[in-house]
């Protein structure tokens, strides 16, 4: 996103439209209750390359054995807890509009997707959870971490609605395990990380090179 202290965007951000997306979140707060469903991707982890500086790593608990030298912060948990502060930050402006949505009493639904697997994490739903409520009080709403969901895989109404990110018809963009895509060993430290689908390694271990 945009850094706040600087004014300039990430190199590898490819999402400027913060404005836009807020003003049709504005257009639905006020009206008949509505239900937003983010159909996967909303973050993209992979291309949040910030490194934490020591005192973020002890803010956030970010052990050496999850910090590569060479490909930067592994899948765990308390990585992905930084970058999704890292985005929280850098777009600002479209996480408020999203926090007010919610505090004026609208739900919202969040389905991961092969980009953002990283809502697996329960931490990671906390840290977006809190920002809302922390905007809310800001602006004098009361924010309803219950109206905030995070679908492990698909939602569905019986009848009426079933959305589905649809990776896991794509072979490059399937998991073994969507609903824990976890590997199947540990980190000397004892935690756990996730296991990528292939387009993932790639942009991990290549592209982001």
């Amino acid at each position: 996103g945009l850094d706040p202290v600087t004014g300039q965007w990430s190199t590898t951000e490819d999402f400027f439209w913060d404005a836009y997306l807020s003003e049709l979140l504005e257009y639905y707060t006020d009206r008949n209750p509505t239900t937003l469903i983010i159909n996967g991707d909303l973050v993209d982890f992979l291309q949040v390359l910030s490194i934490p500086n020591p005192e973020e790593r002890v803010a956030f608990d970010i052990s050496p054995d999850e910090l590569h030298p060479k490909y930067g912060l592994r899948d765990t948990e308390h990585a992905a807890e930084f970058l999704m502060v890292k985005v929280l930050n850098g777009h600002a402006r479209f996480f408020e509009a999203l926090a007010l949505f919610v505090g004026r009493g609208n739900d919202l639904v969040i389905i991961k997707g092969n980009h953002d697997v990283q809502f697996f994490w329960p931490g990671v739903q906390r840290r977006l959870v809190d920002r809302l409520q922390q905007l809310c009080v800001r602006n004098r709403l009361t924010c309803d971490p219950s109206r905030v969901r995070f679908a492990p895989w698909c939602y569905c109404i019986p009848g009426l609605i079933f959305v589905e990110h649809g990776n896991q018809y794509e072979g490059t963009t399937a998991f073994r395990n969507f609903l824990m895509p976890i590997l199947p060993y540990d980190l000397p430290n004892g935690r756990r990380e996730l296991e990528l689908d292939l387009s993932g390694v790639l942009i991990r271990f290549m592209t982001n090179r």
